[in-house]
């Protein structure tokens, strides 16, 4: 949705965190596999044909160094959005997102409410696409 805002280093820690989002619950769903490349498409990038991850702990100090509010909040909606991908929203993937918003210094508070909108946002799409494709 607004990955495109991202300069070319955020892309870089976006598609990492990608990695580690989809990885919380140890299981790499094809869903989050093809949103990833979705993701890539939209931010203008190959997609890697190989999806390693750095540490995560030095893919954060990156982040928080280099990135401004707007993109870490641009970021975690995308992640939040990749851990749902699957539609099993487990308990590994919210502490996994949980620990995230506070190691981006967004907040507990802010990932909730994004929760609320994006899952109202994916009802909306899904209401609609049944209204023009019936």
């Amino acid at each position: 949705m607004f990955l495109s805002l991202l300069t070319s280093e955020e892309k870089e820690l976006f598609l990492d965190l990608c990695v580690h989002t989809a990885n919380a619950n140890e299981v790499f769903a094809e869903e989050e596999k093809e949103l990833i490349k979705t993701y890539c498409r939209e931010m203008g990038m190959q997609v890697p044909e190989d999806l390693k991850q750095q540490e995560i702990s030095q893919t954060i100090k990156k982040l928080n160094s280099s990135a401004d509010l707007r993109s870490k909040k641009i970021i975690l909606l995308e992640l939040l959005g990749l851990a749902l991908a699957d539609k099993d929203y487990d308990t590994k993937e919210k502490d996994f997102m949980y620990w995230l918003s506070n190691a981006m210094g967004i907040g507990k508070e802010v990932l909730e409410e994004m929760s609320v909108k994006l899952d109202s946002y994916m009802r909306l799409c899904e209401e609609l696409g049944e209204l023009v494709l019936k």
